[in-house]
């Protein structure tokens, strides 16, 4: 007996509905993306190099006017640069040395000096005294150490800078213990070797307390020509 459609169960009778339909194939398309607008990327590049452009004018100016302002705290007149470091320590300087090169870093809007740096070299240049005073009130120990990274590459240009040197480490040196505006003061005096000149030199730092903050001493020396008691008492003579 045959059967009907509509006497199937309701499962039997779309499946048979869905194989008797037509089949629809759909084509696929290609979907074009959206072009960039030209127009729109040149004027966000060019805003781009033209911001660069900008901030790096501005950097240069500022780098520019800062190394002027640096140049204009040079003090090169003799007289000047004795009085200079007579505002930090008094020393007995040894025959024949010569105000070299002195440093008065003053901020620019209040005038107050913030660092002080004196340079003393022989006539025949075989030694050289750094003092510099740092003010405690303004720059604190990183400042000095980025201050003084920037001012030994000044008398680096400037071919004024206390030459580079190797010292020769002596486990049973001792540091000499003074006192300088009556407060302790530490000097070493190390041996050493300049990397350029090979010559042996005597190299001397030292530390203590200014009248306005921490300073530093600094000396070098030909062995040949020096002999450490004469180092010695250019140390103890600070004052």
């Amino acid at each position: 007996m045959p059967v009907k459609d509509n006497d199937l169960p309701e499962s039997e009778s779309i499946s048979n509905s869905m194989t008797q339909s037509p089949r629809f194939e759909i084509e696929p398309k290609e979907i074009s993306e959206p072009r960039p607008r030209r127009g729109c990327l040149i004027m966000t590049l060019t805003g781009c190099t033209l911001a660069g452009i900008v901030c790096a004018g501005i950097c240069a100016g500022v780098g520019w006017w800062s190394w002027q302002y640096f140049r204009s705290s040079f003090i090169l007149d003799a007289d000047s640069i004795v009085v200079l470091s007579e505002s930090i320590v008094t020393i007995d300087l040894p025959e024949g040395m010569k105000p070299k090169l002195g440093i008065d870093l003053q901020n620019p809007f209040s005038g107050k000096s913030f660092t002080t740096w004196v340079i003393f070299e022989s006539s025949e240049e075989d030694m050289v005294i750094v003092l510099s005073q740092f003010d405690g009130s303004v720059l604190d120990e990183r400042d000095r150490d980025r201050v003084r990274v920037e001012i030994r590459r000044a008398l680096d240009d400037e071919d004024v800078n206390p030459e580079k040197v190797m010292v020769e480490r002596d486990a049973n040196a001792k540091p000499i213990i003074s006192e300088v505006h009556g407060k302790p003061a530490s000097f070493m005096i190390n041996r050493a070797t300049g990397e350029d000149s090979g010559r042996e030199l005597w190299a001397v730092l030292g530390s203590f307390e200014g009248l306005s903050g921490p300073c530093m001493f600094m000396m070098q020396a030909d062995r040949e020509k020096y002999e450490e008691l004469t180092i010695r008492r250019v140390i103890e003579s600070i004052r």
